[in-house]
């Protein structure tokens, strides 16, 4: 079973296997280089940890991916270069469209160029107000609402190909929520 790792944990090693939900996809850009004519897009994947920008080189690589769908990616190819990342698929990755996120492994970040903070510095938080039990289940029940109704937004344009700005998608998720809550307080009142 091929294993992933998350988004932040592959950027700051380097390396891994990722998953994704595409968040973005850039504008076309085209030039000519030494071997000919070349084409890409910029698909920018988030998967809650990070978000990374991946260099889809040629009709081939970014026709693989839709707004608001979910992949895994296998093999990509990783790069640092003058402290800028560099992620591309390469020919050794596979791309595949998933419905469910994998098992995402929990790995040590390695960085030998960095070193320990000094032990006497102390991090000041701010503690946040306790909420009571019916403002956190009306908070839980509230979030959980519209989570599964922006989850159904992007299953269905993922299944009828539609490729909207993420902004779309935020858009019609509100409306979705807000005639939801209207209709559900008009029958509570009745």
């Amino acid at each position: 079973m091929t294993e992933f790792t998350s988004i932040k944990t592959a950027k700051q090693n380097l390396k891994g296997n990722i998953f994704g939900v595409v968040v973005k996809i850039g504008d076309l850009k085209s030039g000519t280089a030494a071997k000919g004519d070349w084409t890409m897009k910029v698909i920018t994947l988030d998967d809650g940890s990070d978000m990374v920008d991946m260099a889809a080189f040629g009709e081939s690589e970014y026709s693989k991916f839709q707004l608001g769908c979910k992949y895994e990616i296998e093999n990509p190819w990783w790069k640092q270069k003058d402290g800028k990342l560099s992620l591309a698929l390469g020919q050794y990755a596979k791309v595949k469209m998933v419905s469910e996120a994998p098992v995402i492994k929990q790995e040590s970040i390695t960085n030998d160029t960095t070193t320990s903070p000094s032990s006497n510095v102390t991090k000041q938080t701010k503690s946040l107000p306790e909420l009571s039990q019916a403002e956190t289940e009306i908070i839980t029940a509230e979030s959980t609402k519209l989570f599964q109704i922006k989850h159904k937004v992007n299953e269905t344009i993922c299944n009828y190909e539609i490729q909207p700005n993420q902004g779309m998608i935020w858009q019609m998720t509100e409306i979705i929520y807000n005639n939801f809550l209207k209709n559900n307080f008009t029958k509570a009142s009745d």
